[in-house]
């Protein structure tokens, strides 16, 4: 068995401790960003008004792909605009530990060290803040990442029992697909206007 990681640093933990009050306080006050309020959360509002998912012609962004807001209309629905902002913090937290697992990958020992530059960062502190979709995409692009450098599960994991690394790269690179809406919505935009 490999040796056990080395202790996590006391003023790791510390500095941890401190982003992550900033960002529960951020996370606990109303939503400002115009983006959120508009468009992040404004659609699933105007959908829970409706009693369902309104078309909106007039608005651009109302013709992407809403993976995370259709999350957000969940805690809407559940709770208001704390549940659905906290699902934001939570994908942080979930990119958080995928940024720790893919530097463990790496270095052994490193994974918190990275972590906490990852969540230090005023990019990520921002997304995480204010309700929106980039933070969701940083994550599922991690995840994917993640998926390519894992060792399988186990040895076979396709019909023809091929297994192998190959078929997590398939996994991973759909996955990235999947998760950037932008992408998808770029994608649709072209096909629509060359028909």
């Amino acid at each position: 068995p490999p040796p056990p990681p080395p202790p996590t640093p006391g003023a790791v933990k510390a500095a941890f401790i401190i982003v992550g009050l900033v960002y529960l306080i951020g996370l606990l006050s109303p939503e400002i960003f115009y983006d959120a309020l508009v468009y992040h959360l404004g659609l699933p509002d105007r959908y829970l008004q409706a009693g369902r998912i309104v078309a909106r012609p007039d608005f651009l962004f109302a013709q992407f792909p809403q993976g995370m807001e259709m999350l957000y209309t969940l805690g809407l629905l559940l709770q208001g605009e704390m549940l659905a902002r906290l699902v934001n913090g939570l994908v942080g937290v979930t990119a958080l530990l995928a940024v720790h697992a893919l530097a463990e990958r790496v270095r052994t020992g490193s994974g918190w060290i990275a972590a906490l530059i990852f969540v230090s960062s005023p990019v990520v502190g921002f997304n995480t803040i204010f309700t929106g979709s980039d933070l969701a995409m940083a994550m599922f692009a991690l995840a994917a990442i993640l998926v390519l450098v894992a060792p399988p599960l186990t040895p076979t994991l396709s019909p023809e029992g091929r297994g192998g690394q190959g078929d997590w790269r398939r996994w991973g690179a759909a996955g990235d697909q999947v998760a950037d809406p932008r992408v998808q919505a770029a994608g649709t935009d072209a096909r629509s206007r060359a028909a």
